[in-house]
């Protein structure tokens, strides 16, 4: 026997040593499990465990404390060990220090109303609340600590409800919420962001299947949170719509609107079944298989959820690539045009001769060192200086000639 409880002993103290902080009532909760496991009954004897398995320096320590007095009739010494141990090993948090770091508690952007309140339970247990008061400070940081559309939902249904508001009506508001926001996405068919890295690219590929349905090909969404298969009206030609009971809501309590139901020839991989499909009043939404369909439809799993590596987009094109094929409009120097323009004039128009505009003193550099700006400089100057007669006066000589 002593050697079966040394050998579970050193199970127990593998989940830690107990020493001086805040872990020790969490082992001191594990040895009491153990004890029960093992049977071990009798103040006397979960006394000696406990000593013997604290370790020898905590057990001396032990000694030396002063003996706790009962706090009941029925109290006995394996209780008052606990209390003495716990009173020594343990310190007192700073509540005020606890309660503020609770109240400072935000979401973070990726994290679900579930993971922020689970965060939120640990810290509150050491605030030192009432617990009358656990819930309502936990429903409060719940709503002041979410984000985005969430927070502006809450508050809503707070300014509605008032103090009536509990934090199971929290939770359930955050998961309407959540399921919204998944089912507006699959309804949309909205692309999944892909991740690139450099001209390679992992394209994050939805759950899509194509199927023969009435003889007709149809990509549909692979949705296993749906119990009916759904179609848009009016993506499927032809189908004989009868009266459907069922009653379609979202999450917000909203009404779906329904069309009616139809039977329909489905055949997926050499699978030919008579199945039934939901018509929604919704137009141009992605069709849904629903798990109708899939306990009757066996489906691809492993090609439908493969994971490939990352490969080069089809028909992606670098910026090498588009330069190397229009090498002629990315080349140094002036461009040509082949194409001809043919310009009219009309009958009545007279030439016209402008000064040259003045230059702006800030371009003056940039024109001087311009060649053509040279050039045509110097043919004005040569103008103006008489090298050139008028018109008129040519007119005028040659007529005496």
């Amino acid at each position: 026997m002593a050697k079966r409880t040394g050998d579970q002993c050193a199970v127990v103290s593998e989940g830690g040593q107990a020493t001086d902080g805040t872990d020790f009532e969490k082992w001191l909760r594990a040895l009491e499990r153990y004890m029960v496991a093992m049977d071990i009954q009798g103040p006397t004897r979960r006394c000696a465990v406990l000593l013997h398995l604290v370790g020898p320096d905590i057990a001396d320590v032990s000694d030396s404390l002063p003996e706790e007095e009962a706090e009941g009739p029925e109290e006995d010494e394996f209780t008052r060990l606990k209390r003495k141990l716990v009173r020594y090993l343990v310190p007192r948090n700073n509540v005020v220090a606890e309660r503020g770091k609770f109240q400072g508690m935000t979401m973070e952007p990726e994290e679900s109303l579930e993971d922020f309140l689970a965060r939120l339970r640990t810290q509150i247990l050491r605030c030192g609340y009432e617990p009358a008061q656990v819930n309502r400070e936990l429903r409060d940081r719940c709503v002041l600590g979410s984000r985005g559309e969430l927070q502006r939902k809450l508050v809503r249904e707070a300014a509605l409800k008032g103090d009536e508001l509990n934090l199971e009506d929290v939770r359930r508001t955050a998961r309407a919420h959540r399921d919204v926001m998944d089912l507006t996405t699959r309804l949309s068919g909205a692309p999944v962001p892909a991740a690139t890295d450099g001209e390679a690219v992992q394209v994050d590929r939805l759950p899509l299947v194509t199927l023969s349905v009435n003889g007709r090909e149809t990509e549909m969404l692979v949705d296993t949170g749906s119990p009916v298969s759904i179609v848009a009206d009016g993506s499927i030609p032809g189908l004989k719509l009868r009266p459907s009971k069922m009653q379609l809501r979202s999450f917000t309590g909203q009404p779906v609107p329904v069309r009616g139901e139809a039977t329909v020839q489905t055949e997926y991989g050499g699978q030919r079944k008579r199945l039934n499909v939901v018509v929604s009043g919704q137009l141009r939404h992605h069709p849904l298989l629903g798990r109708d369909w899939l306990r009757e439809i066996r489906l691809d799993w492993r090609s439908l959820l493969q994971v490939s590596e990352a490969s080069k987009v089809s028909g992606g094109r670098t910026l090498s690539s588009v330069t190397a094929a229009h090498a002629a409009v990315f080349a140094g120097g002036l461009g040509t045009m082949e194409q001809r323009a043919h310009l009219t004039l009309k009958p009545d128009a007279v030439q016209r001769r402008l000064p040259p505009r003045p230059v702006p003193c800030a371009l003056l550099p940039q024109v001087e060192n311009d060649g053509a700006a040279k050039a045509l400089g110097r043919l004005y100057r040569w103008r103006s200086a008489g090298s050139v007669p008028a018109p008129a006066e040519a007119t005028e000589k040659t007529a005496e000639q």
